[in-house]
């Protein structure tokens, strides 16, 4: 990384999923070509610097899939739950002050790289607000063959996006969305796994 952002205050969100039978001696498989089955379970959010390091990190059981299951029936969402969806989040996430205020903030993988279709990729406030009108004004069916998205991803997009909305309003900063993320790095660790294991 560049020097000059070693002094960079940033924080980054993520969403952690399950994706592979990680703690299976037999992982990575023998087969060339696997799926991964990404089920968003919960919210990570790291803060700090190169030049100092973290400051702050912690995982939260605010995975968009996880709240979807909980508290959403019905499509699009009722506003009763979305109500269910934020009093969770409220409950889970600190409180306002709690968690170090960054210069940047960046969200990556998860919700975030789907809602950057519907509203661009500054998920600022007025943005995730926005985008919570669109997903609970229509069918998933509709907005997923509109912006070009799967249906079972808008199913689970409006409690991504009040997952992100509470993040930004506690981290007092906007959220860019940055591409790549955990589920980048896990399969990164998988090839280089069967590399290791072939030399």
């Amino acid at each position: 990384m560049s020097r000059f952002v070693t002094s960079l205050f940033l924080a980054v969100l993520f969403a952690s999923a399950v994706a592979c039978q990680a703690a299976d001696p037999g992982w990575p498989p023998d087969q060339t070509d696997f799926d991964l089955v990404p089920v968003p379970i919960s919210t990570e959010i790291v803060v700090g610097s190169v030049g100092d390091g973290i400051h702050f990190s912690h995982s939260y059981k605010l995975g968009s899939g996880r709240l979807t299951d909980l508290c959403i029936e019905h499509d699009p969402p009722r506003p009763f739950e979305l109500e269910r969806v934020r009093r969770i989040i409220d409950e889970t996430l600190p409180a306002i002050g709690e968690i170090p205020v960054p210069q940047h903030a960046s969200a990556v993988a998860g919700s975030a790289s789907n809602l950057r279709r519907l509203v661009g990729p500054l998920l600022d406030i007025e943005a995730l607000e926005r985008a919570v009108r669109i997903l609970c004004e229509h069918p998933s069916r509709r907005i997923a063959r509109r912006f070009e998205l799967e249906q079972e991803r808008v199913r689970i997009m409006p409690a991504g996006a009040l997952v992100l909305h509470a993040c930004a309003v506690r981290l007092g900063v906007p959220l860019w969305f940055c591409k790549g993320g955990i589920r980048e790095g896990a399969v990164l660790g998988m090839v280089a796994a069967r590399l290791d294991r072939k030399s």
